[in-house]
């Protein structure tokens, strides 16, 4: 997904239809799609010791107990490495789907459950910033900083970002804000950093085609 139709849609708020020349696709029905509507999705798998968790900004939480998900390997729609793959990750609220491109070179062992985001209209610069700060104050990171320059830590916050080597759901993932959700199934938690209002964790059942 293209992060500048990104900030018009979701910094307007707005759940306008993408539509490029099948570059997103829907597994659904003729029939069945005349009663959906597919949004595209700022989303990611962050990838855990037991399993890829699917996480997704949505412009609003939807009122649903559980969800239903489906991951499409494709030919991938850009330059590829040997051996990796693409695939669309669909979700599915009632009438509702958002959909999103993860590459990986294996099959995504998906979890039994998911987060959603709740998107602040406005927010993705902040977004930025917030993944900004969580790289510079990375323990982990601490020490290969050659000139321990704040350019230096952006420079390599961004990097991280268009090479796959971080997702925008690290911050919120690294700050714990995704246990709390996980660990209260269903309940929204509130988090009102980044670009992110609330999130909350929802039952998935997953189907690979």
């Amino acid at each position: 997904m293209f992060t500048s139709d990104l900030e018009i849609l979701m910094g307007a708020g707005l759940e306008t239809p993408y539509v490029a020349a099948g570059s997103l696709i829907s597994y659904l029905s003729e029939s069945a799609c005349m009663v959906h509507k597919l949004f595209p999705a700022l989303g990611d798998l962050v990838e855990e010791e037991d399993g890829a968790l699917c996480a997704l900004f949505v412009s609003k939480l939807p009122a649903i107990e559980a969800l239903e998900a489906v991951a499409i390997e494709r030919e991938p729609t850009a330059p590829a490495e040997d051996g990796e793959q693409e695939w669309l990750i669909q979700v599915e609220a009632g009438a509702l789907g958002w959909q999103f491109i993860y590459r990986g070179f294996s099959r995504p062992e998906l979890k039994s459950h998911l987060v959603m985001l709740e998107w602040l209209p406005g927010g993705f610069n902040k977004l930025l910033d917030l993944h900004d700060c969580f790289v510079a104050e990375s323990k982990e990171l601490k020490g290969m900083w050659k000139i321990d320059s704040e350019i230096e830590k952006e420079a390599f916050s961004r990097y991280m970002l268009m090479t796959g080597g971080s997702t925008l759901f690290a911050p919120y993932d690294g700050l714990g804000f995704i246990d709390q959700a996980i660990a209260s199934m269903g309940e929204e938690v509130f988090v009102g950093k980044g670009a992110c209002s609330t999130l909350r964790a929802y039952p998935v059942e997953w189907k690979y085609l």
